[in-house]
This record gives C-alpha cells, sequence and structure tokens, in this order.
C-alpha cells in the first residue's frame, strides 16, 4: 500500500470516490453519536448566547425576537437529524448536505444579528472565533462546508464591524488575528482528516492481507482435500490386497499412491509458488498464458479423484494465448471439476471443453450429475452458497470451493453461467475476457 499526495486532495479527504464514501461509511457507523451530540450542544449553545445577550443589544431595525425565532429554529434544525438519519446503517446521502445547511444556518444568524446592530455589538469577535472554532474542532463534516460556513464569518467580522471606538489599526489587527486563527484551523483540520484516513486505507490494507491469507490457506485446505482422500482409500485397499497375500493388486494400488502422491507434491508447490507471490500480483502486469496447459493441468490433478469413483473424463480445449492469472484460472476450472465428480453418479461422465470466441474465451464443464434447484443455481451466481451438500457416495465438502469460483472468476472481469435441472446434471460456463 502506497500513501502520497495523489492519494488526497487539497482538503485531506480521499480523491478516490469509492474510497472516500468506504470511509464515510466506515466513520458514520463508529462516530454517528458524535454528529448528533456534536451539533446539538452547538445549536444549543448558541440559543443560550443568544439568551444571554441579544435583549441587551441595540437594534436599528429588527429585534431579539426575531433572533431568537432563528436561534430556536436552528436547535429543532440539530434535533431534527436525530429521525432523519439516526437509524440508517451506511452514511446518509443526504447528511452532509444537511449538515452544511445547519452550519450556513448558524453562521446566517450571526450575520443577521451584526446587520441589526450595525456591528455594534461587542460580543461579535468572540462569537465569531467561538464559532468559527467549534466548525474546525467539535463538528464533522466536509472540510469545504465548514470552509465555507467560517469565511463567511471573517467576512462578516471584516465588513461589517463598527470599529470606530477601537480604531482602524486595531480593527485590522484583530482581522488578522481572526484571519490566522483560520489558517492555523484550516491545516488542524486538514491534518485531522488526513490521518483519520489514513487509519481507515491502513485498516482495510490489513484486512486485505488478512483475507488474502485466509483465501490461500481455504485454497490449499480445500485443493488438497480431494486427492489426500484418494491416497487415503488407496492405501486402505492396498492394505486390504496385502492381508490377502495379493502381492500384485497391492503393487498396483502402490503404484497409483505414488503418482497420486507425485501429483499431490506437484499440485502444493503450485499453491505455495502462488501463495508467495499472490500480494505482488496485479491483473494488468501479469504475462500472457497458455489456456490450454492451464485446462489441461487442472484435468489431470482430478483424473485420480474420477477414477476412484469410476467416473468418465473428456476433455476438448483449444489452445489461447491471452493475459490471466493461470493459478486462479486452474483453481477454477480444478475445483468445478472436483465438484461435478462430486455429485456425479457411478459410470457416467464429464466433459471439459474451450474455445475462443470473438472477444472471449468459453470454457464448460458439463457432468451428467444430480442437477440443482433454481435456487440453488441464484445463490451460486451471487456468492451466498454458504451450505455443502454431501456428494452421491456421501463426500463431505466445506462450501468453500464455489465461493472462491466466484470470486476469482469475478477478479478476472469474467462471467459464470450456469445451466442445471434437477436429475439431468449441471453445466458450469465460465467467460473469460482475451487480454493482452
Amino acid at each position: 500500500m502506497i500513501l502520497d499526495k495523489s492519494t488526497f486532495n487539497i482538503f485531506g479527504e480521499l480523491k478516490d470516490p469509492e474510497l472516500e464514501y468506504a470511509f464515510r461509511n466506515d466513520y458514520w457507523l463508529s462516530n454517528k453519536k458524535m454528529y448528533f451530540i456534536a451539533y446539538n450542544i452547538c445549536c444549543i449553545l448558541l440559543l443560550f448566547a443568544g439568551l444571554f445577550a441579544d435583549y441587551n443589544r441595540e437594534y436599528f431595525w429588527g429585534s431579539a425576537n426575531i433572533l431568537t425565532g432563528f436561534r430556536i429554529g436552528l436547535v429543532l434544525g440539530g434535533l431534527g437529524m436525530i429521525p432523519l438519519f439516526y437509524k440508517s446503517e451506511a452514511h446518509p446521502k443526504h447528511l452532509d448536505n444537511y449538515c452544511f445547511f445547519l452550519l450556513m444556518y448558524s453562521a446566517f444568524i450571526i450575520i443577521i444579528m451584526t446587520l441589526m446592530t450595525h456591528g455594534n455589538s461587542n460580543t461579535l469577535l468572540p462569537g465569531v472565533m467561538i464559532t468559527t472554532c467549534s466548525f474546525y474542532i467539535a463538528l464533522p463534516g466536509r472540510f469545504s462546508h465548514i470552509f465555507i460556513s467560517s469565511i463567511s464569518l471573517f467576512i462578516t467580522y471584516c465588513l461589517f464591524f463598527n470599529y470606530e471606538e477601537f480604531g482602524l489599526k486595531s480593527h485590522i489587527y484583530t482581522c488578522f488575528m481572526l484571519a490566522s486563527t483560520n489558517i492555523i484551523l484550516i491545516y488542524f483540520k486538514k491534518t485531522f482528516s488526513q490521518n483519520h484516513r489514513t487509519n481507515f486505507l491502513v485498516r482495510e490494507y490489513h484486512r486485505e492481507v488478512s483475507n488474502a491469507k485466509d483465501t490461500i490457506l481455504q485454497i490449499i485446505g480445500h485443493d488438497l482435500k480431494n486427492p489426500l482422500t484418494v491416497i487415503i482409500n488407496k492405501a486402505y485397499f492396498a492394505k486390504r490386497e496385502i492381508e490377502r497375500d495379493n502381492l500384485e493388486r497391492a503393487i498396483y494400488h502402490l503404484e497409483s499412491i505414488e503418482r497420486s502422491s507425485s501429483k499431490v507434491s506437484s499440485l502444493l508447490q503450485s499453491l505455495l509458488n502462488w501463495a508467495l507471490s499472490e500480494r505482488s500480483e496485479d491483473m494488468q502486469e501479469l504475462p500472457i498464458s497458455n489456456i490450454g496447459q492451464s485446462c489441461n493441468k487442472a484435468f489431470e490433478q482430478c483424473s485420480d479423484q474420477a477414477n476412484s469413483k469410476n467416473v468418465q473424463l473428456k476433455i476438448c480445449i483449444e489452445d489461447s494465448d491471452f493475459k490471466f492469472n493461470p493459478n486462479m484460472v486452474e483453481t477454477v476450472i480444478r475445483n468445478l471439476l472436483s465438484n461435478s465428480i462430486k455429485f456425479t453418479p457411478e459410470q457416467k461422465c464429464i466433459e471439459l471443453t474451450g474455445r475462443r470466441t470473438g472477444d472471449l474465451y468459453t470454457i464448460s464443464i458439463k457432468d451428467q450429475g444430480i442437477g440443482m434447484s433454481r435456487d440453488m443455481v441464484s445463490k451460486i451466481l451471487n456468492g451466498k452458497n454458504l451450505i455443502s451438500q454431501p456428494g452421491t457416495k456421501g463426500e463431505q465438502g466445506t462450501g468453500v470451493g464455489l465461493k472462491l469460483v466466484h470470486h476469482f472468476i469475478h477478479s478476472h472481469e469474467g462471467k459464470l453461467d450456469i445451466k442445471s435441472e434437477k436429475g439431468k446434471g449441471s453445466e458450469f460456463v465460465i467467460h473469460l475476457p482475451i487480454k493482452g
């Protein structure tokens, strides 16, 4: 993960709109109470400040009652956030605009009070400073909204405050100090916003690494399960033949175990090599690979599982070179083949075919198994198949395989289609875009 100036805009917010939205959702879920508490405290304090001072001012037009009405409206606006947004589980779409309205409304009250008194209010400067500080420090929200509100207060003080009593030089100095305060607060707010987002990105990166680790462990465990089961079964039969003094059959099973063990060793080495390189690979930087080799390799790795169940495998693959992740594609095909074997009765056939059609390479795995309901097909296509069903010979699964298939095809910007009917078998069709 690389963070630099290009990651953030001038306000310390993330340039990527999707990342910024993800941050706001995360921040909202853990800090939404702060929104309501902070805004309502500021609204209520502004009301009481007015009640203490407004009725002691001299007005050239309007009255203290008008200002009190405005301040009560601000309090009601703050309280109105609770029924409108509090129950939302994601960052509400219109929350930023609503908060901006409250910011500008509170600034408007100070501006209208200044105009009513012709700038003769002795409480204007502390009022502007306290309100400005609350905007930057106490209140959450978009930097740009806070900046506009605070600058409107700064301009109001500079242009409309009656400085005759203190003198022009004192007024210029006060304006300079107020501007300096704004600059310090702007820097603070930007740094504060950027640090929050950096922490979010670090958490997301760690979560991504953890998910990648879990995925790799799931792949290794899931893909080794079937060939190891085959070896265990063959070892059992070899033991039985030795007990019967049938050395010829025992040697046959032991030779089969040797071949299967070699395949497991090769598969494990491939998975471990992938695990070491997976974090550094980028789909845009992958070398051009041969899809036929990947399909044949996955086919070969599933042959022992099919033989042990007396299921026939057929393959007809058209070679094609394009940019894809061979480890991912092998995993996809291996899982789909293994899944078809699991749900195909003995003496039945499974066909693996592949051909190029325009800008797509289509891989089909068609079996003569037990088939699936429409509901199950829909769950698989949506990546929601959470329960693994036992196979035709009671084979147990983890439910991991098809979720990995769905994830890996999606990472290639590909598409998975499933044609299936109860009792009539299934066909899994993978469409991979040809790149490079």
